[in-house]
């Protein structure tokens, strides 16, 4: 549910910034926007308006989270407004063409709704939030529908939880800033940001919360002893880690390491960021474990680059620092040749003046 939550905050962000522009440039012009997230990142993005930016900024606001949701999956996205930019839905569909996501946003009386659909395209979860202008999204009501479209009773799904040994209510014995829901084996949580969750466990104790699919783990989530570190990590249908992500807080910011995995378990690419930007290295790797990229980022701005060869070998650098560190090797080198060219003029001079001595010596002699 927080990786709903989430991609419903950037996809706020992304229309703020696609549509909040367009609607200075164009004449109540419809904005409709496509796309398809193929092999871990957005491809044939089009777009009616032509703008370059577009991609850009799907590309920036929505790949983080599509990584960490949709994942090595395939699908295509939707995007539209109206000729007033007032009204933006987004539908998300599988190969398929099964609809699995579907968000609106009424900008005009700030409020919207996000339904989450099953694999076979049945309706399972229907969220209406409100407050949507600052991004905040307070749920206003929630709906969940078993597989056959009944609606499910919430108050049905509230059970007691066992956590450490110890029975808690639904109240968890602590403050409450959402409500805990359980269906078979799922415990999740709504109306919370993941770094909130702390509050719904006393004594900051280790806690644990997974997700099964037919008896496998699919999504754990473990707190440290603090509650201030959110460790997450999910499975494949066979159990093995494919994504594996560290979130915390540190001086103010929120900092987020997020690494993914071929499922030999050798590293894919792993993402630093702070505040939502990119931060520091991002580091992409070949399935043998061979290195095929590395970039350094600061405050999202990309400051140096490494490509390499697909045996992982050095091929081309770039460094928006202009080579200075290049430029000062390279003129040590001039300085150490320009020393070793000196020595070799000195001893020129001196092997010539001493050919002139033995010259003027031996014709001084015979006089």
């Amino acid at each position: 549910m927080k990786k709903i939550f989430l991609i419903m905050t950037l996809f706020f962000v992304f229309c703020m910034s696609i549509f909040a522009e367009s609607k200075n440039n164009s004449n109540n012009q419809q904005i409709k926007i496509s796309a398809t997230w193929k092999d871990n990142k957005f491809n044939n993005i089009r777009s009616n308006t032509h703008d370059s930016g577009i991609e850009k900024n799907i590309t920036y606001h929505l790949t983080p989270t599509f990584k960490r949701m949709i994942y090595d999956k395939e699908e295509n996205v939707e995007i539209y407004s109206d000729k007033t930019k007032s009204l933006v839905n987004a539908n998300v569909y599988n190969k398929k063409d099964i609809k699995e996501l579907d968000i609106f946003l009424n900008f005009q009386n700030n409020i919207g709704i996000l339904k989450f659909y099953d694999e076979n395209g049945n309706l399972r979860i229907a969220i209406s939030v409100e407050n949507i202008s600052d991004g905040n999204f307070t749920p206003n009501n929630i709906e969940a529908f078993d597989e056959n479209g009944d609606q499910i009773d919430m108050n049905l799904l509230r059970d007691l939880v066992e956590l450490e040994g110890s029975w808690k209510n639904n109240n968890l014995s602590g403050t409450v800033k959402g409500v805990l829901y359980k269906e078979d084996k799922l415990f999740f949580q709504l109306f919370s940001t993941p770094l909130e969750d702390s509050e719904f466990y006393e004594n900051h104790k280790k806690q644990l919360e997974e997700l099964y699919s037919n008896q496998n783990i699919i999504f754990k989530e473990i707190f440290d002893s603090k509650n201030q570190i959110l460790n997450t990590k999910v499975y494949n249908e066979n159990n093995i880690l494919m994504t594996e992500e560290i979130l915390y807080k540190k001086n103010n910011s929120v900092f987020r390491l997020s690494k993914q995995f071929f499922t030999n378990g050798n590293v894919k690419e792993i993402f630093n960021f702070k505040d939502g930007v990119y931060d520091g290295l991002h580091e992409i790797y070949n399935e043998d474990g061979s290195k095929q990229l590395l970039e350094n980022y600061s405050n999202g701005k990309l400051i140096s680059q490494e490509k390499f060869n697909n045996e992982g070998f050095f091929r081309k650098a770039f460094s928006i620092l202009k080579n200075i560190g290049y430029k000062i090797k390279n003129f040590y080198r001039f300085m150490v040749a320009l020393a070793e060219m000196s020595t070799a003029i000195i001893l020129c001079i001196a092997v010539i003046g001493t050919i002139f001595t033995l010259i003027y010596e031996m014709i001084f002699k015979r006089k």
